[in-house]
């Protein structure tokens, strides 16, 4: 004997399974967008985290090569002055680096003519015995 007909209505079992089944769906619904919002949750802050750490190596690497240039420019700044330092005067200079050549002749140093004596002057000082 089926249960639908032994009382000749509804099966109260069939309708309470049924119950059962869609709160379960209900609870399963719930469960899986929970999750889905964690999920996000977690992929929104890994994204955050990836761009900060971006943003600051990008701002890391702008300072580094800020400074390597200043401190290229010094080195061939200081290069120029020591060569130009321990040239003799009056003779020819010349220097390569890479696709950059050059080549000038230091001056002589002036002498003061003969026959004359610079004159210090008194600038506002003690006068002259």
């Amino acid at each position: 004997m089926s249960m639908q007909n032994y009382s000749g209505g509804p099966n109260p079992f069939s309708m309470l399974s049924g119950f059962i089944g869609q709160k379960y769906k209900e609870g399963a619904r719930v469960q899986r967008d929970v999750e889905q919002h964690q999920l996000t949750q977690q992929t929104l802050a890994m994204h955050v985290a990836n761009y900060e750490a971006t943003k600051r190596h990008t701002a890391q690497q702008a300072r580094l090569t800020e400074r390597s240039r200043e401190t290229e420019s010094k080195r061939k700044t200081e290069f120029f002055n020591n060569m130009h330092n321990m040239a003799e005067p009056g003779k020819p200079v010349s220097f390569k680096h890479g696709d950059v050549q050059a080549s000038y002749t230091p001056k002589m140093p002036t002498t003061p003519k003969p026959g004359r004596v610079p004159v210090k002057k008194n600038r506002g000082g003690k006068r002259p015995q």
